[in-house]
C-alpha cells in the first residue's frame, strides 16, 4: 500500500544526503584551492602587471597572451566562488533574522480557547500539538524552527476546514517536525546559495521537496485513514491567499505543479511521481560537471606550463615603444 511504505521518505533521505555531500566536497575543494593557491594568484598578477607596463606604457598586445587569459580566468572562478560564500552567508543570517522577528512578533493562543481544535488533538500526544496563531484571516499551516521546530496553525484555518481535514493537515505538518524537515531546507538552501553556479542543484533541490512533501502526505494518511480529506484541504487552502510565513519554514503547499502531483495521488491512489524530465537532468548535470571541472583546474593546475610566455623586456610589442 502507498500509504504504509516508506518509499518516499527514504527518496528525500537519500537526495537530501547526495545534495549535502556533493555541495560540500564542491565548497571544501574551492576554500582549498583558493588557500593553497592565493600566493601564486598574486605573485603571477604581479609579474603580468610588470610584463604590461614594464616600458613606462600600456601595451595592449602583451595582454591578449595565453598567460593572462589564464590568470584572467583564474580571478574569475575566486571571485565566483567567494560571492558564493557571501551570497550563502547573506542568505543565512537573513533567514535566522526573520525566524527570530517572527517568534517575537507573534501571537499564539492556548489551545482551549478553540474547543473544535481541542476536539480534534484528543488522543494526540501534548507535545505534538501544534501552537495556535491569533489570526483568524489567514489559513496558515507550517512548520518552523531549526533545532526545536514548531506546528504552527491559524485559528482562521482551525474555523474554515472540517474536523478531519484538520486533524490531515496538522499529522502532515508533524511529520517535517519529525523530521527535522525547517533544518533541512536550511541546509539545502544554503548550500545552494554557495554553489549557486550549478543548475543540477535546481533539479535535486526540487525532487527532495517533492519527496518530503508526498513523505508527509503518507504520514498523514497513515493516521487517520482519509486520504481524500487531505487531498480536500490542499484544494480548499490553495483557493485562499495567505500572509507571508518566516524563511525557516516549511509550509503545507508547495509550487502549484507539486501540489497537483499530491492531490492526484491522494485520489487515484498512485504512488508513480511526475516523470522527470530527462533532458533536464542531463543537460544540468553535464553542464555542472563542467562547470566543476573547469573550476579545479583553475584552482589546482596554478602552475600550469606557460610556452608562449611574453617576456616584454624582448617583445616587440614593447620594443616599437621603447625604442
Amino acid at each position: 500500500m502507498m500509504y504504509t511504505d516508506k518509499s518516499q521518505s527514504e527518496m528525500a533521505q537519500r537526495y537530501f544526503a547526495f545534495i549535502l555531500v556533493f555541495n560540500l566536497a564542491i565548497l571544501l575543494t574551492g576554500i582549498t584551492g583558493i588557500i593553497f593557491g592565493v600566493k601564486w594568484y598574486i605573485s603571477e598578477t604581479k609579474v603580468i602587471y610588470e610584463d604590461v607596463t614594464c616600458c613606462g606604457t600600456f601595451c595592449i598586445k602583451c595582454v591578449f597572451t595565453f598567460r593572462t587569459m589564464i590568470t584572467f580566468f583564474h580571478w574569475t572562478v575566486n571571485v565566483l566562488l567567494l560571492f558564493g560564500i557571501y551570497k550563502a552567508i547573506h542568505l543565512g543570517l537573513s533567514m535566522i533574522y526573520r525566524e527570530y522577528r517572527f517568534i517575537r512578533i507573534t501571537d499564539s493562543l492556548p489551545i482551549d480557547d478553540l474547543p473544535k481544535l481541542k476536539r480534534v488533538l484528543r488522543g494526540v500526544d501534548s507535545t505534538s500539538w501544534p501552537v495556535l496563531l491569533d489570526d483568524q484571516e489567514s489559513m496558515l499551516a507550517f512548520t518552523s524552527g531549526l533545532l526545536k521546530p514548531k506546528v504552527y496553525v491559524s485559528k482562521g484555518l482551525c474555523l474554515y476546514l472540517k474536523p478531519k481535514e484538520l486533524f490531515s493537515v496538522i499529522m502532515h505538518e508533524a511529520y517535517h517536525k519529525k523530521d527535522m524537515a525547517p533544518l533541512k531546507v536550511f541546509i539545502v538552501k544554503i548550500l545552494c546559495a554557495f554553489n549557486y553556479y550549478l543548475p543540477v542543484n535546481r533539479f535535486l533541490a526540487n525532487r527532495y521537496h517533492s519527496f518530503s512533501e508526498k513523505a508527509a502526505d503518507d504520514y498523514a494518511i497513515s493516521a487517520t485513514q482519509e486520504p481524500f480529506e487531505l487531498a480536500t484541504a490542499m484544494v480548499k487552502i490553495s483557493r485562499l491567499s495567505s500572509r507571508l510565513t518566516p524563511a525557516l519554514t516549511v509550509t503545507f503547499l508547495k509550487k502549484q505543479r507539486l501540489l497537483e502531483e499530491r492531490i492526484a495521488r491522494l485520489i487515484e491512489k498512485s504512488s508513480e511521481s511526475h516523470p522527470v524530465s530527462v533532458r533536464y537532468f542531463f543537460s544540468s548535470t553535464i553542464l555542472s560537471i563542467l562547470i566543476v571541472g573547469m573550476s579545479c583546474f583553475s584552482l589546482f593546475f596554478s602552475h600550469f606550463p606557460f610556452s608562449n610566455t611574453v617576456n616584454c623586456m624582448t617583445n616587440p610589442c614593447h620594443t616599437t615603444v621603447c625604442f
